[in-house]
C-alpha cells in the first residue's frame, strides 16, 4: 500500500517517486501520472470511512482508471481528510456485500478479469 494520498502526497517521501537533478522522473514504478486501474481508502473528519476502486478496460491501457493526482481529487471531493493509495494495475481489486468482486482490469469484450487475491484489507463497522 502507499503512498499516502491526503493530507498531503507523500509518493516522493516514500521513494515511490524519485527525480534528477533537473527534476525529471528517474523512478516511478506506480506510474503516478499515468492513468490505470487504482484502489484507495479514504477517511472523512466524522470517522467515515470510503473506499475507492477505478476500473480499467484492457484496450485502454493508460487511458482508463485514474492518476494518483486525479484519485487524490477524487478522495478530496467525496470529504477525504485522510487517505491512501491501495493498490493499481491488474491487481486492483474490491468486494463489497453490495457490489460483489469488482476488478482492476477488463478484457475486450467489457468482463471482469479476475486473478487471486492473496491479501486483503477488512473494513468493518464499529456501531
Amino acid at each position: 500500500a502507499g503512498p499516502r494520498l491526503l493530507p498531503r502526497r507523500t509518493d516522493e517521501a516514500e521513494a515511490f517517486v524519485a527525480y534528477g537533478p533537473t527534476r525529471q522522473r528517474t523512478r516511478d514504478p506506480l506510474g503516478v501520472e499515468r492513468d490505470n486501474a487504482r484502489s484507495a481508502v479514504g477517511l472523512k473528519a466524522d470517522g467515515t470511512v470510503l473506499l475507492l476502486m477505478a476500473e480499467q478496460p484492457a484496450e485502454s491501457a493508460g487511458k482508463g482508471g485514474l492518476s494518483l493526482t486525479t484519485l487524490t481529487e477524487a478522495l478530496r471531493a467525496l470529504g477525504a481528510v485522510e487517505a491512501l493509495n491501495l493498490d493499481g494495475g491488474t491487481s486492483s481489486s474490491m468486494w463489497t456485500a453490495k457490489t460483489g468482486a469488482v476488478y482492476g482490469k477488463k478484457d475486450a469484450d467489457g468482463k471482469p478479469v479476475p486473478r487471486a487475491v492473496l491479501s486483503f484489507l477488512v473494513v468493518r463497522p464499529t456501531r
